[in-house]
């Protein structure tokens, strides 16, 4: 039956997300001082009840389309002109399934770069709220780091006597559409050159170490940076912050093959992004922004310090939440393995105080041509002794040869690690 008049009251409610990098502010604030009421005439139909079938989770697998067994950035061809040809939706699988509807809607419009475009009925009929746009919204930011031109969004909602009937979602875009799609080409021109290296006979753990390496080595840590909240900022202005290095990490691996996600939280009380990536089959905590030594040095030291700081490449839970917090409501996969942490795997870890293992890590490091050598120790007991060892009573002279120069160390005394180098 079609009822002649009906009176739509029209609510609009703004929310911006904002991504603040390493400050201690929330990612995601929902500005609710923006209401406005408006009143209108419309036509429509008798409501009818609809219960879908939630929307089946992406088979989207990485492959190698580069030339000479490596990767490269590939485009999908299904229209989206800013989406990637796969991903690893991690976010998408742990939302309520009933939700997946406004995240695939969601996610196609804004890889189209639509301005305005309505949400599914079916989520509105099957009871999803405002909360649940939210999370939709968050989830394909996390889960797409492709998606560098959005930081927000607003929405209108139509009702028709005090029941919703309508969504109608507006991506904010912080570039022209043409400008993205010039930031875009830069960006996967710069990513290309660092894929051209990582090859298939790599392993997860051993790509995984050259994108932290090559990532950290071209990159330098500033809160000041232009559109430091996105991959822009990493690949092209190679200026940013921890959500820009997470971002070009997650992007990066999963061009890679390396299935990777973007967690937000806090470290040491600020709020912080790293990864979390599936390396051969065992999830590791990836922490490049504390890998990089400029987040930690200060302007005032005349003391060159290594670039790269392993303490974060590959980790357990043990270890990253020793300073790191993940988040409320943010699941996160269990990281327990320990075979693909760095120092482990590069035979830099020490589980008895044994001057053998000692000898054996420095003549390691100097095998692979390094100037300076990180090892970590087993527990607090080994730690102490070996720091006395080396460091109080100057046995490091033993260890490292200097004919001309100065050695320099540090001390992680959280993760127990001791990292000595020379300067000339």
């Amino acid at each position: 039956m079609r009822k002649k008049s009906i009176y739509f009251g029209l609510s609009l409610l703004i929310v911006t997300s904002m991504l603040t990098g390493c400050n201690p502010k929330e990612f995601f604030q929902n500005l609710n001082d923006n209401l406005e009421n408006i009143a209108g005439n419309m036509l429509g139909d008798e409501e009818e009840t609809i219960t879908p079938t939630p929307a089946p989770l992406p088979t989207k697998k990485p492959e190698n389309n580069g030339t000479d067994g490596h990767f490269m950035v590939s485009t999908s061809a299904d229209g989206n002109t800013f989406s990637l040809d796969y991903s690893y939706d991690y976010a998408l699988e742990n939302l309520k399934p009933e939700c997946r509807v406004w995240y695939y809607a969601i996610f196609d419009g804004l890889t189209k770069y639509e301005s305005v475009f309505e949400l599914p009925k079916e989520g509105i009929d099957i009871g999803l709220s405002e909360e649940d746009l939210n999370d939709c919204f968050t989830a394909v930011l996390r889960d797409h780091p492709e998606i560098f031109y959005v930081d927000g969004y607003s929405y209108k909602k139509f009702t028709q006597n005090d029941k919703l009937v309508k969504i109608e979602f507006d991506g904010n875009y912080i570039f022209e559409y043409e400008d993205a799609l010039q930031k875009k080409t830069l960006i996967e021109e710069a990513a290309n050159d660092i894929l051209k290296d990582i090859n298939v006979e790599m392993d997860d753990y051993e790509k995984v170490k050259a994108i932290y390496e090559r990532i950290i080595r071209d990159t330098e840590y500033s809160a000041d940076s232009e559109y430091n909240q996105n991959i822009y900022s990493t690949f092209v202005n190679h200026k940013t912050v921890c959500q820009g290095y997470a971002k070009a990490v997650q992007y990066l691996l999963n061009c890679a093959g390396v299935p990777c996600t973007l967690v937000t939280g806090t470290a040491n009380n600020e709020s912080h992004a790293w990864n979390i990536a599936k390396i051969n089959g065992e999830f590791y905590h990836v922490d490049s922004t504390w890998g990089d030594a400029s987040y930690f040095s200060s302007d005032e030291s005349n003391v060159a310090m290594p670039t790269i700081n392993y303490d974060y490449l590959c980790v357990s839970d043990e270890d990253i939440f020793k300073t790191h917090e993940v988040a409320a409501n943010m699941p996160v996969p269990v990281c327990s393995a320990n075979k693909d942490n760095y120092f482990i795997r590069e035979s830099y870890y020490i589980d008895s105080f044994d001057d053998e293992q000692l000898l054996n890590c420095f003549m390691h490091a100097e095998s692979e041509g390094k100037d300076s050598i990180e090892i970590k120790c087993a527990n607090q007991d080994i730690f102490t002794q070996i720091s006395s060892k080396l460091i109080d009573k100057a046995k490091i002279y033993d260890y490292l040869k200097v004919p001309n120069g100065s050695i320099f160390f540090t001390q992680n005394d959280v993760q127990l690690t001791l990292t000595f180098w020379v300067t000339k």
